[in-house]
């Protein structure tokens, strides 16, 4: 009998670990779990981030490439108006000299 109550004893002992340990991987189920969701997430959101950093950059581009064309027609119109200012000094001396 005492040898019986002995085993029964170490019976609910391993069942009442057993069932600890049932709950922990649970518990730990519950937070792989949750885990891979808070992975997936994030790299949906980095995903995202990366595009819009990408559409940035080509904003960026694009503005830049505006801004040298803005340059080079001002450069171009500069030009223009030295080339007839430095015509119009000519023509304006030419003048001056025929009516002296």
């Amino acid at each position: 009998m005492h040898c019986r109550n002995r085993k029964d004893d170490e019976i609910n002992n391993l069942t009442q670990i057993l069932e600890r340990l049932k709950i922990q991987v649970r518990e730990q189920d519950d937070l792989f779990n949750q885990s891979r969701k808070d992975n997936e997430n994030l790299q949906n959101e980095l995903t995202r981030l990366q595009r819009e950093s990408q559409s940035g950059k080509e904003e960026v581009k694009e503005i830049l490439q505006a801004l040298e064309e803005l340059a080079l027609n001002y450069d171009q119109k500069t030009q223009e108006v030295e080339t007839l200012n430095t015509r119009l000094v000519r023509k304006t001396k030419k003048e001056e000299e025929r009516s002296a």
